[in-house]
């Protein structure tokens, strides 16, 4: 037992092990991230971003294979150890950039390269969205029995794209039951209420929910615009102009003062002059104006005041008579009011919005105008000509952030199970090797060899365990379509994501949810196995071992002399 803790202390204190660890746990985060992504509607931005962490992760896993070469060797300088790694993740990383973007474009080029095929990724990549939210069903998928399994569900979602794109007129068939989920989705009560990303609800949580934060909204910004109104009116008096005009013209004397001169001592000469130095204080003097003319200088200060005070207010509402105190009613119309609530619930531009509380009013007068214009709106896209879908069309952007989700998603899952497993048999390896005794014949090969057992019987396991979704008729059609048009090992590459996230989903989703605790927790642990378990430490721990091993192996020849003596005591009628 002495023997197994050092072994086990060694582990632990080096870095390739703690390396590995941490790679493991990134990898499952970025698993259970890449899943949630794909429940809704990604930009080609997420997309890019998201598979970027990926090809780093994959970089990073081969490059581990390489750096348990040197990573823990003294004899290098720990520096270089660490150039060398960094070389090897940036090299690695840049090399599967290369190898990926050339799969993803040859595949991208040689199966999307026409309309159609841009627009069935599109509706597909939509189809997908609908079943993650519930609002399209496929009869054989949507049952008690398979909802039960939610990861798988959720692994079907995200390969579902790639799973039916080459079934059979897939297009057509998802056409009808897309323009009945559209109308579903759009008026189906918001799970998020924080992160509601254009969700309208259901009328009654519109109405109890989500129209309140709005008038809520509103009303702050009416008693803003009531404070203004009246902070307006009180520097627009009589009193208040007076004394702007006032201290503009002391401003005015003073400044003439500095010169040498006052205003009824200028120069007709410099008249000119002096008009130019007004204008420039901001009051807009006429040519014929004298420099003791306060009267006149006044009256100007005061108007533009007047004027400009209101103009402010006017463009800060957004309305062209802002003398005019507007009702609450009257200040929901104004422009920029409209823009606001317009963009918090997600209508669109030129759709007037009233104010208005009652439920049969809020449903009738907003609720249902924006849901029809999002429904038609979508049921357009849906319709769409295929050309639409291509070169300079409207939904260009939609169709390549499709085909995008369709490539990248299965291809990202699959090399991050790749990684995973790969070591996950690295780190079953260095464990099972502190199992056995240094002096084992071929210890490593017999750890490699029950790793690979290990890590191989819990994918038979996988596959025996029964999986209502892998046997329901919908996902057989579609995986026996993907095995005629792209292989069986594309196929069940496909079945085996969706197995085995229904048992890794609910622990990589913990890890996502809590990375930035847990990452900077392994990266503590590590810290202190490479301080505590230092040389010295393993140096005293393995001499223990020795010392226990030496005594246990004396004791055993004591005991073994002892029953020899014993025995040679016994007359011979007992022996």
């Amino acid at each position: 037992m002495g023997e197994v803790k050092l072994r086990f202390a060694h582990l632990v204190s080096t870095k390739l092990f703690w390396m590995t660890v941490i790679y493991l746990v990134c990898e499952l985060a970025f698993s259970a991230d890449l899943l949630a992504l794909c429940s809704r509607e990604a930009t080609i931005e997420e997309i890019d971003a998201l598979e970027d962490i990926g090809r780093l992760l994959t970089g990073t896993a081969i490059s581990l294979l390489f750096i348990g070469l040197f990573i823990d060797k003294q004899s290098i300088h720990p520096l270089l150890r660490a150039v060398y790694s960094l070389i090897l993740i940036a090299g690695f990383t840049w090399l599967n950039h290369q190898a990926q973007d050339a799969f993803i474009d040859h595949r991208i080029a040689s199966e999307f390269h026409s309309a159609e095929a841009r627009k069935g990724a599109f509706l597909l990549t939509m189809a997908g969205r609908s079943l993650s939210n519930g609002t399209l069903n496929i009869r054989s998928i949507h049952t008690p029995d398979v909802l039960e399994h939610k990861p798988s569900l959720m692994a079907f979602v995200a390969i579902f794209p790639s799973l039916a794109f080459n079934y059979p007129n897939v297009q057509s068939e998802m056409n009808s039951l897309l323009k009945k989920a559209i109308a579903i989705n759009v008026m189906k009560p918001c799970e998020d209420m924080k992160h509601r990303d254009g969700c309208m609800g259901s009328p009654a949580q519109f109405n109890n929910e989500i129209w309140p934060e709005v008038i809520k909204e509103v009303e702050r910004r009416y008693a803003d615009y009531t404070n203004g109104f009246n902070e307006t009116i009180k520097r627009t008096s009589p009193s208040s102009l007076q004394s702007t005009a006032d201290n503009a013209w002391v401003r005015y004397v003073k400044k003439l003062r500095g010169k040498g001169v006052t205003p009824d001592r200028v120069p007709s000469r410099r008249f000119g002059m002096v008009r130019i130095e007004v204008r420039k204080m901001g009051v807009p003097v006429p040519d014929d104006w004298h420099p003791a003319d306060r009267q006149t200088f006044n009256a100007i200060v005061r108007q533009k005041t007047y004027s400009n005070t209101w103009k402010a207010l006017g463009n800060k509402v957004g309305t062209s008579n802002p003398t005019k105190y507007m009702s609450i009613q009257a200040f929901m119309l104004t422009a920029k009011v409209q823009q606001s609530v317009q963009k918090k619930l997600g209508a669109p531009k030129g759709r007037q919005i009233p104010l208005v509380t009652r439920f049969d009013d809020i449903k009738r007068l907003v609720y249902l105008p924006i849901a029809n214009q999002a429904i038609s709106k979508l049921h357009a896209e849906v319709d769409s000509a295929a050309t639409r879908f291509v070169g300079d069309g409207p939904l260009v952007e939609k169709a390549d952030s499709a085909v995008k989700t369709l490539v990248v998603v299965p291809l990202a899952l699959l090399m991050s199970l790749l990684g995973g497993f790969g070591h996950m048999i690295k780190i079953t390896t260095l464990l099972l090797r502190c199992l056995l005794r240094k002096e084992s014949s071929a210890r490593t090969f017999k750890a490699v060899l029950g790793a690979i057992v290990f890590v191989g019987g819990g994918i038979f396991f996988l596959y025996q365990v029964a999986n209502p979704l892998v046997e329901t008729k919908a996902y057989q059609t579609f995986s026996l379509a993907t095995a005629i048009y792209s292989g069986n090992t594309f196929a069940m590459g496909l079945e085996f994501i969706i197995r085995l996230q229904e048992f890794a989903y609910p622990i990589n989703a913990i890890i996502l949810t809590y990375k930035n605790v847990i990452v900077p927790t392994l990266c503590f642990l590590a810290l202190f196995c490479f301080c505590y378990f230092n040389d010295n430490r393993l140096l005293m721990m393995r001499s223990d071992a020795e010392t226990r091993a030496i005594e246990k192996k004396r004791a055993r020849v004591a005991r073994q002399q002892r029953r020899t003596d014993g025995g040679s005591d016994l007359p011979m009628t007992q022996r």
